[in-house]
């Protein structure tokens, strides 16, 4: 079945469409005939970030970590009740079983979840076992993350510093492993732009092509691991 994560703050599966708000999150249908509000979970302190993967939703809430529901769920068509989801919330992961509680964002690709809370990173292969393998680190202060289906993820520090993770069997920390693109450096990115947001879309085969909006625009990069200084990349100029 066709599915795909729109943002951070919304996800697409078929045709309902996941928003997170500051009440929780609902779901609408977008069948263009009947389009309307189906459904959806009150969440105290509300919801920072949706992603989907497998028929999963995972949702990053503001005080209690992460929450998952099936897609499967969603049983709702009338158009004057709204389904109630509370009762399909499942706990995914809180506190100590991830860094925080407070969930600044998340994203989530082949078998791989990564997280971003208020303390720090973690990131987990789902299909390693019911336990899910967790890799982690205590860095306070990241914005937004991308996972690639193969297992490489990405996260921003602050807004001029982007660190890719490679390998992500080990312990790991922001200096040690894979490469840091910064918007400062004068490659890549124009010079001293400010990154927004990130994305990252995988072939299969471990190479990654990279999406940054930043402050003068998209930039585009195909990712050269080994010898990322050389990749090829495309910046779209930001018209005012």
């Amino acid at each position: 079945m066709p599915q795909s994560s729109v943002n951070t703050r919304s996800a697409i599966y078929e045709n309902e469409y996941y928003n997170a708000s500051s009440e929780g999150f609902e779901v609408y249908n977008l069948d263009i005939s009947t389009e309307h509000y189906i459904a959806k979970a009150t969440i105290s302190g509300g919801v920072n970030a949706l992603t989907l993967l497998d028929g999963i939703v995972y949702i990053g809430t503001t005080n209690s970590g992460i929450y998952s529901i099936p897609v499967t769920s969603v049983t709702g068509t009338d158009t004057t009740i709204v389904q109630d989801l509370n009762s399909y919330l499942s706990v995914f992961k809180q506190y100590p079983d991830i860094t925080g509680d407070n969930i600044v964002d998340l994203d989530a690709a082949g078998d791989y979840l990564t997280t971003i809370t208020t303390s720090g990173i973690d990131h987990f292969n789902l299909g390693h076992s019911d336990a899910y393998y967790r890799t982690y680190a205590t860095t306070p202060g990241m914005t937004k993350c991308a996972q690639s289906e193969r297992g490489k993820f990405y996260y921003l520090d602050g807004s001029t510093e982007v660190y890719t993770i490679y390998t992500h069997q080990c312990d790991w920390n922001e200096n040690s492993i894979g490469y840091n693109y910064t918007s400062t450096s004068g490659y890549l990115f124009p010079s001293n732009c400010y990154i927004n947001d990130l994305d990252v879309m995988d072939d299969g085969t471990g190479t990654c092509v990279l999406y940054f909006a930043t402050t003068s625009g998209v930039v585009v990069i195909e990712e050269n691991s080994g010898d990322e200084e050389n990749a090829r990349y495309k910046h779209y100029l930001l018209e005012v």
